[in-house]
């Protein structure tokens, strides 16, 4: 099998996942906590700063997000299957000033699957993630989940007019015993 098609298979995509009031909220929400690059540089004492705007990586331990979160835990265990918890969670707003930030959730963050939940985009525009070996698109309110190893990047936003949210979930299978 190609490898383009075997990385394919690892990504599984998920439609509809909250409805247009619960994705409103969220972003509503998490104004408060988005921090420019700068800011979050200084926040996790990285001197090259990050891309964007975007909060800090423990959304899912903020009391205005416990239950959305929960929401997308349990839709991500009915739609595909698999038990996964949130390890980490942040919300990145991208407008035409974004640059290219290629990057991998594993090992530094030792998690499993990395994800990313498609808050507010574009219709009929390259809406997605972009992996070394190709683009998944994805539309909004839809989530895709891969390994977390892939190395990935978001796209150039080229619309300076409508911000684009994007909300990234670290996730490890749940232990069952």
């Amino acid at each position: 099998m190609p490898l383009k098609v075997l990385w394919e298979v690892l990504v599984y995509k998920i439609h509809n996942v909250l409805s247009s009031k619960e994705r409103k909220k969220i972003i509503k929400d998490i104004q408060p906590f988005l921090m420019d690059g700068e800011q979050l540089g200084k926040y996790y004492n990285n001197p090259d700063g990050y891309p964007g705007k975007q909060t800090i990586s423990h959304l899912h331990q903020q009391p205005e997000f416990f239950s959305v979160i929960k929401k997308i835990e349990d839709i991500i265990k009915k739609e595909i299957d698999l038990d996964l918890k949130v390890e980490k969670s942040w919300v990145k707003c991208s407008n035409s000033d974004t640059q290219l930030n290629w990057h991998s959730h594993y090992p530094n963050d030792n998690v499993s699957f990395a994800s990313a939940y498609y808050l507010q985009t574009l219709p009929f525009v390259g809406n997605g993630t972009l992996f070394e070996d190709g683009f998944v698109r994805a539309p909004q309110n839809s989530m895709i989940i891969f390994p977390a190893h892939l190395l990935h990047t978001t796209p150039k936003y080229w619309f300076p007019f409508v911000d684009r949210y994007v909300m990234s979930l670290n996730l490890n299978i749940r232990n069952s015993y």
